[in-house]
């Protein structure tokens, strides 16, 4: 098992996959995840370096809803609060981005694969910012900034096309079927987004983006979805001695 942050961090079993590590290794550094891995940790570090261009780019939504400035929506999900919001959420695309980009690559090409997984992943970040956006329109105060819609996003398409691989929380390593760790993440998310904690996560963007990812991967990827159905059929019916 590898460790995986994401907000709510987790581990991730690689095993199902049977993925030669020999084999991915050289092809991740042509991939699109890996520019916008380097993207990411260059706009972040940038962006501490200078805080007027963190102010430029971050999510403020009053500033997005009357000044119009919409690039606020993506460019946010390129800039990080700190090393560890940076790294957790990095650590976690590692795993989940690279594994749909090439998955993409593999039913559609290299160069309609790369737009697959940028529409999934750059999509999860903008659509992810939205609820917010609508919510905190007349708040001066409020402000956003991180990929966790754009992880979260990848994160389920990964679940959707392998609903039965262990995910566990990182300290609680105890490894339960994808499926089931995105209903309990769904649930955990849902409410944490309408009791609206002081907690410093946008638990509403983790949703918006989770449930993006579920719905692009599927639209993609239309078969999918029966393949998914059946993997958690079957699995229920192992459980309970189903034939």
């Amino acid at each position: 098992m590898a460790c995986l942050p994401i907000g709510l961090s987790v581990y991730v079993d690689l095993r199902p996959f049977h993925v030669p590590l020999l084999f991915v290794l050289p092809t991740i550094f042509k991939t699109a995840s890996l520019n916008l891995l380097l993207l990411t940790i260059a706009v972040s570090f940038w962006a501490w370096a200078e805080p007027l261009w963190m102010e430029r780019l971050i999510l403020t939504p009053t500033r997005v809803w009357r000044q119009h400035e919409w690039w606020r929506l993506l460019t946010s999900g390129f800039i990080h609060k700190d090393y560890a919001h940076l790294g957790f959420n990095l650590f976690t695309f590692v795993f989940f981005g690279f594994e749909i980009e090439r998955i993409c690559t593999l039913y559609f090409g290299r160069t309609l694969g790369a737009a697959a997984f940028l529409l999934i992943y750059v999509g999860g970040i903008i659509v992810a910012n939205l609820p917010t956006l609508w919510r905190e329109r007349n708040n001066f105060a409020y402000a956003s900034l991180g990929a966790s819609g754009g992880v979260s996003a990848v994160l389920f398409a990964c679940i959707v096309l392998n609903p039965l691989r262990k995910l566990a929380l990182l300290f609680i390593p105890i490894g339960i079927p994808g499926f089931i760790f995105g209903v309990l993440y769904t649930v955990f998310s849902l409410t944490q987004a309408r009791r609206q904690p002081d907690d410093g996560i946008n638990h509403e963007a983790h949703l918006a983006g989770s449930l993006y990812g579920l719905a692009i991967i599927l639209l993609l990827l239309p078969h999918t979805g029966p393949q998914c159905l059946a993997h958690i059929f079957g699995w229920f019916q192992a459980i309970f001695g189903g034939n």
